[in-house]
């Protein structure tokens, strides 16, 4: 899944973003250094509206 809406599927973004997130981790401890700016999707609440519409499927 392309979390961060930037065009690609990266580990070290994405994939940090989904991690933390199941984690519990939100807002700033979910963001910092784990997404890209360049996204579509680059704040806490978008980032996790989309994960959590994904898990809710």
């Amino acid at each position: 899944m392309d979390i961060d809406g930037d065009g690609a599927t990266k580990p070290l973004t994405d994939g940090l973003l989904v991690l933390r997130y199941l984690f519990g981790f939100r807002g700033d401890e979910l963001m910092s250094g784990a997404y890209e700016a360049s996204g579509t999707r680059n704040t806490a609440s978008q980032i996790e509206a989309y994960i959590d519409g994904h898990i809710q499927q």
